[in-house]
């Protein structure tokens, strides 16, 4: 993801954490990937985080750059895979 994607990318993240009280920590837009950095009550699943998140830019994405399903392997934006960990009481600066 670059230029006006990785924006709009960004962008919608960051709605979507801000419509649910998710505190980004960071957020960085890579071409083949994304570090998501956030913070959330404890009673919100990381898989609904993910599925969330990558719900909702898919569909964006989808309806907003029609032309990014064309550079796509099948027709997923993003991979089914996802990382999550776990910090505790560290500080952003610390991670």
């Amino acid at each position: 993801m670059v230029g006006k994607l990785a924006l709009f990318v960004e962008q919608e993240i960051r709605q979507i954490c801000e419509a649910r009280q998710w505190a980004i920590g960071a957020l960085n837009i890579q071409p083949d990937h994304v570090h998501l950095f956030l913070l959330a009550p404890p009673s919100v699943a990381p898989s609904e985080i993910a599925h969330q998140v990558k719900g909702a830019t898919a569909r964006w994405v989808s309806q907003c750059f029609p032309e990014v399903k064309k550079q796509l392997w099948g027709s997923a934006f993003w991979s089914r895979s996802y990382y999550v960990g776990s910090v505790g009481e560290m500080s952003v600066d610390t991670v």
